[in-house]
């Protein structure tokens, strides 16, 4: 792929290609045909991966042989590493008030491809390999790189964070305050992540898959940003989350083990 830096594609000439090389959805797009076709009846289903057929060949993307239609061979392989990958990057970043935005990384072999998807429109981007994925998680997350830490922390229900973040910036701060008391944490920790959750900038998890016959987990953890702090949160055990407020060391140790580790 060093011909390539990378390449985009609609949805709909994306579940073309995949066709045309015969390889499966990849990570994050298992419903591709669905959101495409929708209620579509079989004649409409045909015309439009017709004309995405041909969408792909006038943007060059593949060519007609005797056989039909043949994917170029950079797109092809760049395809075949998002489908047939050996280890999977997934980081899902949401700005305070904002959407949330998937992107994955694939590696297999020498070759890693970053792939995300903007209102339906799906960019590769070929990365040169482990440090481009570090680099491509300290971009999207911007972990504060100094501020005073206190050394607090605790257990959290993982239903009572997922409510608290979507009331980010909407609850006072001693709301707040009051009903991380209620779920467990101590008032220390429960002042210091309300503050945090009350001027949140961010959340963004990470996991980290290793593909054999299935994907496996391999590490997974989450990084809460706010104005004045940052927490890393882990999963301690099932429907309960250990958060801690974490020093520029150790976010920068975390995110170079997510790109680096096996």
């Amino acid at each position: 792929m060093a011909e390539i830096s990378g390449f985009a594609l609609s949805q709909e000439e994306l579940l073309a290609a995949l066709a045309i090389a015969g390889l499966p959805a990849p990570t994050g797009c298992d419903d591709l045909a669905e959101r495409i076709f929708g209620a579509l009846e079989a004649d409409g289903r045909v015309a439009s991966m017709a004309a995405a057929e041909r969408s792909l060949l006038a943007h060059g993307f593949s060519k007609l042989s005797t056989d039909g239609s043949e994917l170029d061979g950079a797109i092809a392989a760049a395809l075949g590493v998002c489908a047939r990958p050996k280890q999977t990057w997934v980081i899902l970043h949401q700005p305070a008030g904002q959407t949330q935005r998937a992107t994955h990384i694939h590696a297999a072999g020498e070759h890693c491809l970053a792939h995300v998807e903007t209102l339906g429109i799906h960019q590769f981007i070929v990365l040169g390999g482990r440090q481009d994925v570090l680099e491509t998680a300290q971009q999207i997350v911007s972990p504060l790189a100094s501020g005073h830490v206190r050394a607090v922390g605790g257990a959290l229900p993982e239903a009572t964070f997922a409510a608290l973040a979507g009331a980010a910036h909407e609850e006072p701060l001693a709301e707040l305050q009051a009903r991380l008391g209620q779920a467990g944490l101590s008032a220390e920790a429960a002042a210091a992540f309300a503050d945090t959750i009350a001027h949140l900038v961010s959340i963004t998890a990470f996991a980290q898959f290793n593909h054999a016959v299935t994907p496996e987990l391999q590490r997974a953890f989450t990084i809460v940003l706010g104005e004045h702090a940052q927490w890393l949160l882990h999963l301690a055990a099932p429907g309960l989350l250990r958060l801690r407020q974490a020093p520029a060391a150790a976010v920068a140790q975390i995110l170079d083990d997510f790109a680096h580790g096996s």
